[in-house]
Parts: structure tokens; C-alpha cells; sequence
């Protein structure tokens, strides 16, 4: 399975948000949803791993943000959402690519939540 591909939004990382979600609103607490865990950038990928916009192909990641946003929208989940699109792209462990390209990722993350 390809990281960033339809089935990466793999069910149990979905199902881990959703349940963290539920919990953080039925407290009256807004929920930060950590996009780059769902794509599978959480240190457990290696750096050949596919990132958003490799090789200026951006098709994979267009469709791990549709079938996101889908998921969101079908489980009643964007009263208090915080989105963090991706932190520390700093740290290779987490974004492994020129730092343009994480621009042009966080931008077109950005423009598709707004």
C-alpha cells in the first residue's frame, strides 16, 4: 500500500481521529486534526516513501484530500476542527522534501479547507 493513496487514509488512522474527535467535542473541546499523520508522514515512513507533489505529481495527494474531506463532512466533523496541514516540516522525519515543495503542498491544502 502506497502512502497517500486512497486506502492510506487507512480506516484505523481515520477511526483513531474520528473516536479523538467525538471525545474532544463532547467535552466542548475544539480537536486538531493532524493531517500529516493521516497521509502516514508520522516517523514510521521511509524517505523514499511518496510525499505530496513528488516529481510535481500531485494527483495522490488531490485524492488523499477529497476522500479526507468526504470522511469529515459524512461523520459531522468540522464544528471545532483546528487544522494542522503539517507540522515541523523541518525535521526530515516528517517532511523529507525541498522546502518549496512543502509550500506548494501547504498551500493547495489551504486553498481545498478554505
Amino acid at each position: 500500500m502506497k502512502r497517500g493513496d486512497d486506502s492510506n487514509i487507512q480506516q484505523p488512522r481515520f477511526e483513531s481521529t474520528l473516536s479523538n474527535y467525538k471525545t474532544c467535542r463532547k467535552y466542548g473541546a475544539n480537536f486538531n486534526i493532524l493531517l500529516h499523520d493521516l497521509w502516514g508522514a508520522d516517523t514510521t515512513q521511509s524517505s523514499t516513501d511518496p510525499m505530496p507533489g513528488d516529481n510535481g505529481d500531485w494527483a495522490s495527494f488531490d485524492s488523499f484530500l477529497g476522500r479526507l474531506f468526504a470522511d469529515i463532512k459524512s461523520n459531522d466533523m468540522t464544528a471545532g476542527m483546528v487544522w494542522d496541514i503539517w507540522n515541523e516540516p523541518d525535521i526530515g522525519a516528517f517532511w523529507s522534501r525541498p522546502q518549496s515543495q512543502w509550500i506548494q503542498m501547504w498551500g493547495r491544502c489551504y486553498y481545498k479547507i478554505r
